[in-house]
């Protein structure tokens, strides 16, 4: 049983290796642009034909964020509890098991004894005192016979290194003790205290022949945890961004009414960045007005803020049909094949709790054959434990693989760009358009930080500044100002 745990926890810790570091490298889903441009043609009259409900939402429905940081850290903590528990089992087992540990114990009790005594001077000891002084004696030498005589306790003394002399003071008091106790006469010497004192200071608690866990079996898998924390180092941490904005607008008949709604919902987004429903009606207004790119930036907000709801998804996949420039990952997660579109199941915050309560599950699952070991529990006990442990950690490791494959949407300061822009190296509009990089509207981008009406921005490997109005937070600044009307 011993090499199967030793087996099962290796393979815990490679496969925890596998969650934790080759997911976050290898799960990560291309830039834009790295994706061939072929499931966008095949799949726009698809994503066009979705049926967007016209009924506008009620406002005031608060979406929620992902964490600020990598649901690796998950997997780390759900093998570091096992390992803590393996080894606080280990250490507990080692001081069990020390052979001067009942020794230990009577020398204590002695003491113990002594210092009762010490505190009734004058008085004569009870036969339950001389009993118990008899029992902590018998356990201080190492004495395990039922019940051992005075010539056993001199021997014991004798094989644990003490002279004849010492063996004879212990041997004569444990005879006055039993004469004490069994005798007719019941006779106590006068001086039995006084002896019992003089040996019992003398006694000194034996130290520990086992100060720790010795064997390969209780160290290498806490080692093994330990090295990988430290291998893994920080996983990567999402930083707090500011992101997501949004407005809101009921699809009406009446124009008159569609922009009252569509001002409703910004002044939800001011009141509330975070408003789900406000994002997820100005995405209808803006798919009436056939504006894809902000109708994409809205739809975006709102799934990754609430993704519970399959309509959140419907309008996603109809922006992305009018927003022929949309990044490649999102294109990819709704409107690519069943496998690519597995992660849409959540949003990024949706898999970080899944991860958690994933690591959670193992954690208690891996409890159960590492307390099983060392107290002895069936079998079968220990073998559904393993089971269910490699069960979370499979979920844990989804999770993780699904929560990377967002890219740069999984972060706080995800933002996306309304409209095709050029970045410019410092935050003013006089630099020549030869020294900006062009972006296309629906690009992902990071915001970095603003300045006067202005933004610098991260798309890919390049970094540039665009107009505030021009790109749109994900997760909780105000929304930007509507589009100005078009000119007939």
């Amino acid at each position: 049983m011993t090499a199967t745990l030793r087996g099962w926890f290796t393979a815990m810790v490679l496969a925890a290796t596998l969650a934790a570091a080759a997911l976050p490298s290898g799960a990560r889903a291309t830039v834009a642009g790295d994706m061939p441009d072929t499931a966008a043609g095949a799949d726009a009259p698809v994503a066009a034909a979705v049926a967007v409900s016209a009924a506008p939402l009620a406002l005031g429905r608060v979406g929620s964020a992902p964490w600020p940081f990598a649901p690796a850290w998950f997997a780390l903590g759900a093998l570091l509890v096992p390992a803590a528990l393996w080894l606080v089992l280990a250490w507990k087992q080692a001081f069990e098991t020390d052979p001067v540990r009942g020794r230990r114990r009577g020398v204590r009790e002695l003491h113990r004894l002594l210092r009762e005594l010490q505190r009734a001077p004058g008085t004569r000891p009870t036969p339950r005192q001389l009993h118990r002084w008899l029992l902590a004696a018998a356990r201080a030498w190492d004495l395990r016979s039922a019940a051992p005589s005075a010539d056993e306790l001199a021997a014991a003394i004798r094989v644990l290194g003490g002279d004849d002399t010492l063996a004879g003071q212990w041997q004569g008091l444990w005879r006055a003790t039993e004469r004490g106790l069994y005798a007719a006469d019941a006779g106590l010497a006068d001086n039995w205290a006084e002896r019992a004192q003089a040996l019992g200071a003398a006694l000194l608690v034996p130290p520990r022949t086992r100060r720790g866990p010795d064997r390969r079996v209780d160290w290498l898998p806490p080692l093994a945890v330990l090295t990988l924390a430290l291998w893994l180092g920080a996983p990567e941490a999402a930083r707090a961004g500011s992101a997501a904005p949004a407005t809101a607008s009921a699809v009406a008949a009446d124009a008159a009414e569609s922009l009252a709604m569509r001002d409703a919902a910004l002044v939800a987004l001011q009141a509330q960045p975070r408003d789900w429903a406000a994002h997820e009606n100005l995405a209808h207004f803006y798919l009436q007005q056939q504006d894809g790119d902000r109708a994409l930036a809205h739809a975006t907000a709102a799934f990754l803020l609430h993704s519970s709801t399959p309509q959140a998804r419907d309008t996603l996949r109809a922006a992305l049909a009018l927003a022929p420039g949309a990044d490649s990952r999102l294109q990819r997660l709704f409107l690519g094949n069943a496998l690519e579109r597995l992660p849409a199941a959540l949003a990024p915050g949706g898999w970080q709790r899944a991860a958690l309560l994933a690591s959670l599950l193992f954690a208690a699952a891996a409890a159960v054959p590492i307390v099983g070991r060392y107290r002895g529990w069936p079998r079968r006990y220990r073998y559904a434990g393993i089971g269910a442990a490699g069960v979370a950690l499979l979920a844990l490791a989804a999770s993780i693989g699904a929560w990377q494959a967002y890219g740069e949407l999984r972060l706080g300061n995800a933002g996306l760009l309304l409209q095709r822009v050029n970045l410019s190296p410092t935050p003013t509009d006089l630099v020549p358009q030869d020294e900006t990089t062009p972006a296309a509207g629906g690009s992902v981008v990071l915001g970095l930080r603003a300045f006067l009406g202005w933004r610098q921005v991260a798309a890919g490997s390049q970094v540039g500044w665009v107009r505030a109005g021009a790109v749109m937070p994900l997760y909780g600044e105000a929304a930007p100002p509507p589009a100005a009307p078009a000119r007939p």
